[in-house]
């Protein structure tokens, strides 16, 4: 009987914890831009154009910014700050979206090289196939 009791407290406690509901998983992106005074950011899907096409534009206040969103498959999609919409086109960061927390470091496009990505599983394996393309290639000098 005294082992009939502890058995049933502790099949309940495991129902109520593998019972309870679950976080659901979200993107979120959050960050700063350093160097400039862009208004926002533009998220560029392939074969979306910046002209015509809806994008998702994240507003940026006092250099910070925050966004989220539910993602049913991870997406590639291409950073701009808002300045290239008026000019047409300028220097874009690759980024790869996922249901993670991605905490990013934007500069201004003159110093767009010095951007930071924190994660996100396909942005760090992104960075290493980078580093090592570039390792490997940057010695060359082509004539």
């Amino acid at each position: 009987m005294k082992y009939s009791i502890k058995f049933t407290l502790l099949v309940t406690i495991l129902l109520v914890f593998n019972c309870s509901p679950k976080k659901e998983q979200i993107l979120q992106i959050s960050g700063s831009v350093i160097g400039t005074e862009t208004k926002s950011i533009l998220l560029i899907k392939p074969n979306q154009d910046m002209r015509f096409d809806s994008l998702i534009e994240i507003p940026v206040e006092n250099n910070k910014f925050y966004f989220e969103s539910k993602l049913e498959t991870p997406e590639a999609v291409e950073l701009f700050l808002e300045e290239a919409k008026e000019n047409g086109g300028g220097r874009y960061m690759p980024l790869f979206l996922e249901n993670e927390k991605i905490i990013l470091t934007i500069h201004s496009e003159e110093e767009f090289d010095k951007n930071t990505i924190e994660g996100g599983k396909l942005n760090h394996e992104y960075l290493q196939y980078k580093q090592r393309f570039d390792n490997k290639f940057n010695g060359f000098v082509y004539e």
